[in-house]
């Protein structure tokens, strides 16, 4: 075991070391500091990152102004400068729609006039169909009697030229198609479907206003309100629905029973006549959805031809688009805001002679533009 000189040699050496240790420690730092002092110089004494450094203040700055003032004012929030169109309100449009079809109906009831004094029928689809219904029924009416008069005229089935192929279709056909073929009713309906209009104008407005214009200058029927229906006494469809069947008995009483033991294929064609003409006849008993007859709509659609083949002429009016729009506009001053609306009207005629041949045809267009109301809201002030 060392002796007490010896530790308190070795005290004094470490105690030597931790003096040289502490003295390198304090250099260090030294420079470290000098480091740091000399970094903190360069950053101060570079011009941008001045600038930056104080724009940052500035903003700083400003920011917290703006919030002290904002706290002390109301809440407000600026308007989009949007245009907002409403297509719920609908009378001041449509008064303007109707406004520019009766300034059509002028122009339309002077080029009329022009063509002379001839008697004018307004022809709506409803007079179309029951026209074109008539005109189908008697050529069927025409048909099925001519092939009854030919079985009649024959005078056997082994007779070269006796019998003729029949003009009416194999009885398979013609039952699969008759009710396509004879539905006289169907050809009196109509499907109406009108789309990408925010009006419709009625087409009694359309002709009261082409008709107030005429005045007693041209003489203009209008079917649709008051109908007209040939006599049943002298009504040539009931006068062929008569001939019709006094030429299926008398064809009946031509041929005589069939007899089995004796085929007669004039029998078998009598018999598809017979079908078509039944079907003829429970076509002309049924109701539309409406209540109209198919019969009546046959002698309406005489009435009209008619009348067409006399001096009178068509007159079709059909009105292609009407539309309106609104446009709501705000403002934040009292006398900023305001409502303008808008309207217009295509509007097309024909005019048309017993053979069909266009006599006059012409487009008809008007547009009011946007415009205001005015505040009493009286028709004849509201502008046009």
């Amino acid at each position: 075991m060392p002796g007490n000189e010896e530790f308190q040699s070795l005290l004094e050496k470490l105690k030597a070391q931790t003096e040289l240790l502490s003295a390198q420690a304090a250099a260090l730092n030294a420079e470290k500091a000098r480091l740091d002092a000399a970094v903190a110089l360069a950053k101060v004494s570079d011009p941008t990152q001045a600038t930056v450094d104080r724009a940052n203040a500035d903003k700083a700055i400003a920011e917290a102004v703006r919030d002290k003032y904002r706290a002390l004012l109301p809440q407000t929030t600026a308007l989009e400068g949007t245009t907002t169109l409403d297509s719920k309100v609908l009378i001041e449009s449509e008064l303007l729609v109707y406004g520019k079809v009766e300034k059509i109906a002028k122009r339309i009831a002077e080029r009329l006039i022009a063509l002379g004094a001839t008697p004018l029928i307004v022809y709506g689809d409803a007079e179309l169909y029951a026209l074109l219904g008539h005109g189908h029924f008697v050529g069927w009416a025409r048909l099925l009697q001519a092939e009854y008069e030919r079985i009649i005229a024959s005078k056997g089935p082994d007779q070269a030229g006796g019998v003729r192929p029949t003009m009416i279709p194999s009885a398979a056909a013609a039952i699969a198609g008759v009710s396509a073929a004879i539905d006289l009713l169907g050809l009196l309906r109509q499907n109406v479907a009108i789309t990408g209009t925010e009006f419709t104008v009625a087409e009694t407005a359309l002709v009261a206003a082409v008709s107030a214009k005429l005045g007693d200058q041209i003489v203009i029927k209008y079917p649709a309100i008051l109908p007209e229906l040939s006599d049943p006494l002298v009504s040539e469809v009931v006068t062929k629905l008569k001939e019709l069947g006094d030429a299926k008995r008398d064809a009946h009483q031509h041929l005589g029973p069939e007899k089995k033991d004796q085929p007669d294929p004039r029998h078998a064609e009598l018999k598809e006549i017979d079908t078509l003409y039944m079907a003829m006849l429970a076509s002309l008993g049924k109701v539309d959805d409406k209540g109209i007859g198919a019969l009546s709509g046959l002698l309406h659609g005489e009435a009209l031809a008619t009348s067409l083949a006399s001096t009178a002429r068509m007159l079709v009016l059909r009105t292609i688009s009407a539309r309106g729009s609104n446009r709501a506009r705000q403002s934040r001053v009292p006398w900023g805001g305001r409502v303008d609306h808008s309207g217009g009207a295509i509007v097309m005629y024909l005019v048309l002679d017993k053979e069909g041949a266009v006599k006059a045809s012409g487009v008809e267009k008007g547009y009011t533009g946007f415009v205001q109301a005015d505040e009493d809201r009286e028709g004849e002030k509201f502008p046009e």
